[in-house]
């Protein structure tokens, strides 16, 4: 395994098959929330250093509607932070990303939502990056 994709909640059917045959791992929310056990869990056995990719929309439109494709049921604003903080503590991350972020003017809240996730990356996963 080499790909975890956590957050995502609208797959086709072909997508689902591919993820499946190609060993990628699947962690989708539940009421709004990521299970951040089964994360830690899958993430601790991933090769290392690890590539962390966030893409706004894992978040509920309610939180960040600056998106290019917002799907409704993501995940809170708590549960992100909780589970980015217990990534920090188990994995050790060669760089991160924040993509698909759109802003727009008439969401300027999102623009703060979206500067504080990535200074949320840096603070947690740029504490630990490169650490073995």
């Amino acid at each position: 395994r080499s790909l975890v994709v956590a957050g995502c909640r609208n797959l086709s059917r072909t997508e689902a098959e591919y993820a499946s045959s190609h060993g990628i791992v699947l962690v989708p929310p539940d009421a709004g929330r990521l299970d951040v056990n089964q994360l830690v869990k899958v993430m601790s056995q991933m090769p290392t250093p690890t590539y962390l990719s966030v893409d706004v929309d894992v978040l509920d439109p309610a939180w960040m509607p600056a998106t290019g494709t917002p799907e409704p049921s993501g995940v809170t604003w708590q549960s992100l932070l909780e589970t980015l903080t217990a990534l920090s503590e188990v994995c050790c991350f060669a760089g991160a990303d924040l993509v698909e972020f759109s802003p727009t003017r008439s969401h300027r809240a999102a623009d703060v939502t979206a500067a504080s996730l990535l200074h949320t990356i840096i603070a947690t996963v740029g504490s630990n990056m490169g650490r073995s």
